[in-house]
């Protein structure tokens, strides 16, 4: 590596702000396209399930995120984050909680 060279890279490749947004319901909760940074998932009485997809209710599913009765369940993806390219939709069964992080 060069004299003065940063490990980060240009800073014009990182992002200006995370955005944090939460539910307890189905819902498209990214509008276009994102990258995910965190995610906290809580069950309650029963184990539970987040299918991740990228184009809103009918769109690609992407993965999907498991939690256990009476747990949260935190993950955090490496910079950049994972890629949405469309909306960013979300179908929970017995989940009484997720919050994102994403940009």
């Amino acid at each position: 590596m060069a004299q003065n060279q940063t490990v980060l890279g240009n800073m014009s490749d990182h992002p200006e702000a995370i955005d944090v947004k939460s539910t307890a319901a189905t819902a498209t909760m990214v509008n276009g396209k994102c990258r995910l940074m965190t995610i906290a998932q809580t069950s309650a009485g029963t184990a539970g399930t987040v299918v991740w997809r990228d184009g809103g209710p009918g769109g690609t599913v992407l993965f999907t995120t498991y939690s256990a009765t009476n747990s949260q369940n935190d993950i955090a993806f490496p910079f950049p984050g994972k890629e949405f390219e469309n909306d960013l939709h979300v179908t929970l069964a017995n989940v009484t909680g997720l919050t994102i992080s994403y940009y």
